[in-house]
This record gives structure tokens, sequence and C-alpha cells, in this order.
């Protein structure tokens, strides 16, 4: 277990997106003073009032990801849902989502440079969200990874892709996403004033240094591993894999990881994909305080890793050689099923052979490759589902088509055979990722849109759901010339532009004590109801709801006095 080896080793060593509601200032209506202008509405800082606070119960939880696993697995079928918009992450990034107590919480950085973290409450899918920095540097390798503390808050960790070090904040509240400590350093790391890219968190609860963290760092391109007891002070970061060709030439080794909570699996390229010559990818698992190849052969120790000696990749394991006639690999995923790594990866083609994209076990002594299925376009993203990796999502480029949509494979055999579902997505997606976590009713999520390049992109984070899609609420404020006051209520699908068709909305009266509940109507194809209100008195509290019923989630506008 990595209980005895981390704790021994790796101890530290000094101690929508929508324009802001806008209104007409009209006389006796208190709208607050907590809305700030800009380019997206900000969360507000205290929870948002309970949609079933005097509406009796919420409904029963929504179907798991763990019993979906494909098209038709509820009865109404998985639903493509748009989440975040103008928002992008970056491969080596893990985790991206992650799942547990009721929620589903992701994060992505949007094309204006707001880091952003969303969460959904996996009963009645109510959205959520707080922006963790602003002003960073437009690039999706920025986007950060997410874990949950062993107090159930929230860690976010980012950097600058070489631009700037390594970020952290904590939630202040465990199950919320509402407050969050300034930012921090990874102090005692000596990656403070260090050029850093990607990112990778988790835990280990085994161990007093219970939380690690892995980046990139600009000085040499190693990956480098550091530890914490509590996210404040962090051991002195070493580098795990060492370099095999010229850094100068863009040819450093590439990892991805995954921790199953007692061992450390890491796939690595030995150099990236589009150098100038062929690459090897490569498998290795750290626990015991040893380095093992798949086969379980001891090839070195965690003490000598941080002593200074990196490991090698050419005494690992080797899972896919880019000299053959698929060309060159590039590592996507890495997910463990009883103890036994399965991996991801695509191949870049060549000697007369398309991309393609596939699916690595480990049997009989040897790693065993299956294609899954080749396209003329350079592959853009595929991931594994982390609670059933024989549940397989990649971005397809059918034959005639620019762009990939995400698909849905699916193995009943140990990736003999294969078969393959369409989830109704349309071209333009890619990189998908699935939840890390106990299951909800996220299978996957993507980003879907226009993207020219990592600093330039359009794209909306969006997710395959079992349950409702998330929804929400923008009021505006009108009065007609006889007086009459009016409510423009625009619901919209996540925090995007995509208008919510169809969705029934009620109004909420409360006043001296007393709280009543009246259906107002439904949305229009725009998203649209305008409603007019007649027989208010002044000093009630109102605000708009949408209760979770059939394909939409629980939303509310603020809670504003006449």
């Amino acid at each position: 277990m990595l209980a005895g080896v981390l704790a021994g080793v790796l101890v530290a060593g000094a101690g929508p997106v929508l324009t802001p509601a806008s209104a007409d200032g009209i006389p006796g209506l208190d709208l607050g003073s907590d809305s700030e202008p800009g380019w997206e509405e900000p969360l507000e800082e205290e929870r948002q009032p309970a949609v079933f606070d005097d509406l009796g119960p919420a409904p029963e939880e929504s179907p798991s990801r763990v019993a979906a696993t494909g098209p038709g697995a509820s009865p109404a079928g998985p639903k493509v849902a748009p989440l975040l918009r103008r928002s992008a992450w970056s491969w080596y990034l893990d985790p991206r989502v992650i799942e547990d107590r009721g929620r589903t919480t992701f994060a992505a950085l949007a094309n204006n440079g707001d880091l952003q973290v969303v969460q959904i409450a996996n009963s009645n899918a109510r959205l959520s969200r707080f922006t963790i920095a602003r002003k960073v540097p437009v690039d999706d390798h920025n986007s950060p990874a997410l874990m949950r503390t062993a107090s159930g808050r929230y860690a976010a960790l980012w950097s600058g892709h070489e631009k700037t070090p390594a970020y952290l904040r904590v939630s202040r509240n465990p199950d919320s996403i509402d407050q969050w400590s300034p930012r921090r350093q990874l102090t005692g790391s000596g990656l403070e004033n260090e050029g850093a890219s990607y990112a990778v968190l988790f835990r280990v609860p085994q161990q007093t240094d219970q939380y690690v963290a892995i980046v990139r760092r600009k000085s040499d391109r190693l990956w480098v591993m550091t530890t914490s007891r509590d996210l404040r002070r962090w051991s002195k970061a070493f580098p795990l894999v060492r370099t095999i060709y010229p850094i100068e030439q863009r040819e450093q080794p590439y990892l991805k990881f995954t921790f199953d909570g007692t061992t450390l699996h890491v796939l690595g390229s030995d150099r990236q994909p589009g150098s100038s010559g062929p690459n090897k990818l490569y498998h290795f698992s750290i626990a015991d305080g040893v380095v093992r190849r798949t086969d379980g052969v001891v090839v070195d120790t965690l003490a000598n890793i941080k002593a200074g000696r990196p490991i090698d990749l050419r005494s690992t394991s080797l899972l896919y050689d880019g000299a053959g006639a698929d060309g060159q690999v590039r590592v996507y995923d890495v997910a463990v099923v009883n103890g036994e790594p399965i991996a991801a990866v695509t191949s870049l083609g060549g000697n007369g052979t398309q991309p393609a994209y596939k699916w690595a076990r480990f049997r009989n002594g040897q790693w065993q490759l299956r294609t899954l299925v080749r396209q003329a376009r350079y592959p853009e993203g595929m991931t594994l589902d982390t609670a059933d990796p024989r549940n397989v999502y990649l971005s397809y480029a059918a034959p005639g088509e620019r762009t990939g949509r995400i698909v849905h494979l699916r193995t009943p055999d140990d990736g003999e055979t294969w078969t393959r579902h369409e989830i109704g997505d349309s071209p333009g997606s890619r990189t998908p990722t699935t939840p890390v976590g106990s299951g909800g009713p996220w299978l996957a999520m993507w980003l879907r849109g226009p993207y020219e390049s990592l600093a330039k992109y359009d794209t909306t984070v969006t997710g395959l759901t079992t349950g409702r899609r998330p929804v929400y609420l923008t009021l505006t404020w009108r009065r007609t010339r006889a007086g009459a006051l009016r409510a423009i209520v625009l619901t919209r699908q996540g925090y995007t532009s995509v208008p919510a068709e169809g969705v029934p909305v009620f109004l909420r009266v409360v006043r001296n004590g007393k709280t009543r509940l009246r259906p107002v109507g439904t949305t229009n194809r725009s998203g649209k109801l305008t409603v007019r209100l007649d027989g208010l008195r002044p000093g009630a509290r109102v605000n708009f709801v949408v209760r979770p019923s059939g394909a939409w989630g629980a939303a509310s506008t603020k809670v504003e006095r006449l």
C-alpha cells in the first residue's frame, strides 16, 4: 500500500455566461446592492434560497452513472446538456470533474480569464458557481484540477503554462463552493517562483502528508511531485521521470496519472507527439515504497526518486512503440479496475494508416491494444469512465466531417468486441472527461464549439446526464405606461445562452410569514416568460422558481422585496 510508503518517503520537509440582469430603477422596488457590472453575473456569496423551503421534500436522487452505462439505461435515456459557455480545459489536468456527497463539481477557464468552479446538485440539478481567479492568462492548460479534502472542502490547483507558478485555493465550508480561501502558493515546495504547467491533485488518506500535487515545472520540463499535511506547507518538489531527449526541441515526457486508493498508476510517453522522431508509451506504478512495472517487477524505489534520481521510463513496461505502422502515440487516460490498469491512447497514423483511438489492458504478462475506431482527422480526445472503464467516450469525426462529435463505446467482454452508441451530440466536440468519485447522474463532460487554439476558443462545457438538465434564471423588471409591474424571466440551459423552452415557472410570494406559490406560465422558444404582477402589496418578498420536474432542474431568482 501507499500508506507506509508515501508516509515514510514523501513527507513535508518544512514543516450563464450571460449579461447580468438589468433593471430600470423602478421606484419602490428593492433590487439589492450586491450585483456588479461585468461580463457575467457573479455568484452570490451567500447560499441561494432553497427551492424546497416550505414546498415539501426534494425529489429522489437521480439515477447514478454506475447504473446507466449507455443510452436506454434510464426511461428517457441520457440527455446532452450545455453547462458553461466560453470555457475550456486541457487533457493533462486531473480531476477536472469530481462527484461526491450528492454533488458534481467541475472547473474551467473562460476566454475572458475568469477561472470558474461550477457545482450541480445531483438530486435536482440546481446550479451554483464561483469565480476563484480573474485575469488568468487565457490558455486551456490553465484550468484547474479539483479535489475533496478530508473535511469535505474543495481544493482547486492551477498553473499558468509556464507563465506563472502553480496556485491553490480551498473552499471555506464543507460541501460548498460559495466561499474560498485567499489564493495560496505551494509554500516550501521550491515552486513558489517557478513557472508551471498542468495540475494533478489527489489525496492519500493513509499517510500524514495526505495531499499530493503534481505539476510540470518550466526550468527543466520535468513533472514534479510535492505533498502537504494541511494544504499550506508543502514538501520539496522532486521530479518523477527523467528526460530522454533534448527539452530544447520540445521533446519532454508527457504523463497521465490515476490513484486508486492504494497505488499511483502512471502512463508516460518519452517525448511529445509531433516531435522529430517516433515516441514510445510506458506504464509503471508506485506503491509500498517501490516502483513496479505492470507485471509487478520492482525497478526502483521512491527513496531513490526523492534523492534526485528520477525514473527512466525505459526501465518500466512498454505499452506502445510509435515506430510501428500506426505512428506516434498520445496518452489520454488511465483507469483501474480490480487492481488492473486500463489505458486510453491515440495513434497519429503514418505509413498509410489513419489516426486511431485505442483501448489497452494488461493480460497474460503483456499489454494488449484494441483499435476502437479510425478516422481521417487528428483525434481530439477520449476518456475512460472511472467507475467502469469498459465505457469509453471519444470525439469521432465521421468521413466528410471536419470536427468530431462525442460517441459512447462499450465492451461487454473486456475489450474483445465493442458497440458504439450515438448520444445525440453534434460535430464540434472535443476533450471529454468523466467524473471521479462515487457515481452520479453525469456520465461525461466535454467541450463543444469553435476551438482554434489553446488560447483562442469559444467552447461550451457540455455534459451527458441521466438526470435533469440544469437551468439558470435571470430577471428584468419593467413598468408599463399604465403603471403595471411586469417581470421578464429568461431561462437558459446551464450558464449559457441556449434557451430553455417549455420550462414551467412559479411565482413565490412571502408576506407576513406565509408563503404562496402559484404557476405563472411556461417559457417560449426563446426561453422567455413575461409575467404581469397584480395584487401584490408593498413589503412582499418575491422570486421566481423552477421546480425540478420532467427534463428540467431546479432554479430560482434572487428574493426581492416589493
